[in-house]
């Protein structure tokens, strides 16, 4: 199928004596015929590559290309290096299954027999494609429900696809990264396709072998090592597996969960639990990073995995009216529960001399009635802290703080705390 795509990709571009690509909806080459003399910068390094550069990408699927119903032009985008194109979706049954694109440059446009001979063309090339769907799309599906299985959690399709990814995909002396993938904002239409773009760029460019199972805006990516990756090899892969996505996005982000370290096939299910749990929490709360670790995340599974409505419960009268003021006192206090009470990093982090910092702290004792120097006050205060962000990131902030659980000594978790005195709080 490969070579007849090829040969129809020749023979067309020595009639034409212009250069042709036929690429996938993701932008990678099927195939491309040889230079004419019209190549661009941006054409070579998409056959160097085997994909297109994501701000190609980007500029190509910014035409919503995937929509249209016929043959129209990709504009030109110098600073891209890219000449305009005249280009034919690959349409059957609905469904776009390549790209046939020639060069169109203004100053020697295509005529009408040209065009013509592009039409017939691509009709015999979305032919092939289709043939080659055909014959590619019940493995694609066997495979997506393969991955599926192994990670869901029905007990019998789980051992059934243990024992077939065992056999098939990856041993047990093997080690599996699992990376779950977010976007966020991004164009719905076009998030499948960023997101199947950037795992066939990377995986183009990576030695490891890269398992993804893609539905709609989220995915999961299974990266499959032959020795343990230490957290050096760990991170740096999910920062460019985000990257390798964020870049195709033509407007919002994607976040990536990852979990705490590689793990053998049987234990992927409780890895993909807390790269789900991370990345859930990356996209609720725009503090943490981009691409989170479960084991950096703290109390904030814990808190996410609460219900919302319950929340409360972390949080007492005089913490919520301090963080509901949201002053000095507030960016001082999270700023010092963050630095797990270091005195010389939160006066860096805040650029304030110790004197100030030492003052600001003795009155947060004041508000709160605890000492957040202590380290179980320290623990119920963060715990407080990140339950009124939750609230607040998800709209569940809107109580007044007098409505809260009242508690009888401080802050709630000291025993011998001195009880706040404030409006609406009895003495």
């Amino acid at each position: 199928m490969a070579n007849a795509l090829q040969q129809l990709a020749d023979d067309l571009a020595a009639r034409l004596a212009r250069s042709v690509t036929v690429v996938t909806p993701e932008i990678e080459i099927i195939c491309a015929s040889a230079h004419f003399g019209d190549e661009d910068p941006a054409r070579t390094a998409a056959v160097l590559r085997r994909v297109a550069l994501p701000e190609v990408y980007r500029h190509i699927h910014g035409h919503d290309i995937l929509r249209w119903q016929g043959p129209d032009h990709l504009r030109a985008a110098p600073d891209l290096g890219f000449k305009r194109r005249y280009a034919v979706p690959l349409r059957e049954r609905g469904t776009v299954l390549g790209i046939l694109m020639v060069i169109d440059d203004p100053s020697d446009p295509l005529d009408a027999a040209q065009r013509a001979q592009i039409a017939q063309a691509s009709t015999t090339a979305t032919e092939l494609l289709a043939l080659e769907a055909d014959a590619e799309q019940p493995r694609h599906d066997a495979r997506a429900r393969l991955l599926s299985d192994l990670l869901g959690t029905d007990p019998q399709r789980y051992a059934r696809a243990l024992r077939q990814v065992r056999s098939e995909l990856i041993n047990d002396q093997e080690t599996v990264l699992v990376l779950a993938f977010r976007l966020l904002g991004a164009p719905s239409t076009r998030a499948g396709a960023a997101l199947r773009a950037g795992f066939k760029d990377l995986g183009h460019r990576e030695p490891t072998r890269l398992l993804p199972l893609v539905s709609g805006e989220h995915a999961t990516l299974l990266a499959v090592f032959a020795e343990p990756p230490d957290q050096a090899a760990v991170r740096g892969l999910a920062d460019r597996a985000a990257r390798a996505v964020s870049d195709r996005l033509d407007g919002g982000e994607c976040v990536v969960g990852m979990p705490q370290c590689g793990v053998p096939l049987d234990a992927v299910r409780d890895a993909r639990r807390q790269a789900l749990s991370a990345a859930d929490a990356a996209a609720l709360l725009p503090t943490l990073p981009r691409v989170s670790s479960f084991g950096e995340l703290g109390s904030y599974p814990l808190l996410l995995a609460w219900p919302r409505d319950q929340l409360d419960d972390f949080i007492p009268p005089p913490l919520r009216t301090l963080l509901a003021a949201d002053g000095p006192l507030a960016e001082t206090l999270r700023t010092y529960l963050d630095t797990a009470g270091s005195i010389p990093e939160t006066t860096r982090r805040l650029a304030l001399h110790r004197t100030s910092l030492y003052y600001r702290l003795s009155r947060l004792r004041e508000a709160l009635g605890c000492d957040p120097a202590d380290p179980g006050v320290r623990e119920g205060l963060q715990l407080g802290v990140r339950a009124d962000e939750i609230q607040r990131a998800t709209g569940h902030s809107d109580k007044p703080w007098n409505s809260a659980p009242r508690y009888s000594t401080g802050c709630g978790w000291c025993g011998a705390g001195q009880r706040p005195r404030m409006e609406g709080t009895p003495s």
